[in-house]
């Protein structure tokens, strides 16, 4: 893949695993967390391996989601012979907030880049009557030539968020190697 399609892409490419992360590993928490409440019971005595076992799915699967964009590897730690889940939680912990929020945080500035162009073409005007000022930002949008300010401020904002959509998913795959070093 060519560096400039590479660096387009990159931002769809973080908002797909940003929500991947966002929705999946909260779930997957939520259901080991309850899992391993329930073992007291007996209940998880049976749950809980089966969850590590698809946490070890999940945690491969994202690996290869990383490695055919381009990234290093995610990997997430490997249960081995325990089954006891510590480890997953708390990559599951680091990958449903950090690495979910810094994902997104790309393609978000250029959508929020666009809305300053929005603006700029008038929709600043209807708004403004209705309710007062936009802001857009830092800059209050109550006239045309705030609105042209926003509009550069979203011209910077898209470079800004093409610009950080690669480095942001190589930080995106290092910030789970400290719960993999962990696990080792």
């Amino acid at each position: 893949m060519t560096p400039a399609r590479d660096t387009l892409l990159a931002p769809l490419r973080g908002f797909g695993t940003g929500v991947v992360a966002a929705v999946a590993s909260p779930v997957l928490f939520s259901l080991t967390v309850t899992s391993v409440a329930l073992t007291p019971v007996g209940i998880g005595l049976w749950t809980t391996p089966r969850l590590v076992r698809l946490l070890d799915r999940y945690a491969a699967w994202r690996a290869g989601l990383a490695e055919r964009s381009g990234q290093a590897a995610v990997v997430p730690p490997v249960s081995g012979r325990s089954w006891l889940p510590v480890r997953h939680l708390r990559w599951l912990a680091v990958d449903m907030t950090a690495v979910a929020a810094t994902l997104l945080l790309p393609l978000a500035m250029i959508v929020h880049g666009v809305f300053g162009f929005v603006l700029a073409a008038g929709v600043w005007e209807p708004i403004h009557d209705a309710d007062g000022t936009q802001w857009y930002a830092f800059i209050p949008v109550d006239s045309q030539d705030t609105a042209n300010m926003a509009a550069a401020l979203g011209a910077v904002l898209i470079a800004a968020g093409f610009a950080l959509g690669r480095p942001v998913l190589r930080a995106g795959s290092r910030m789970a190697r400290p719960a993999r070093a962990v696990a080792a």
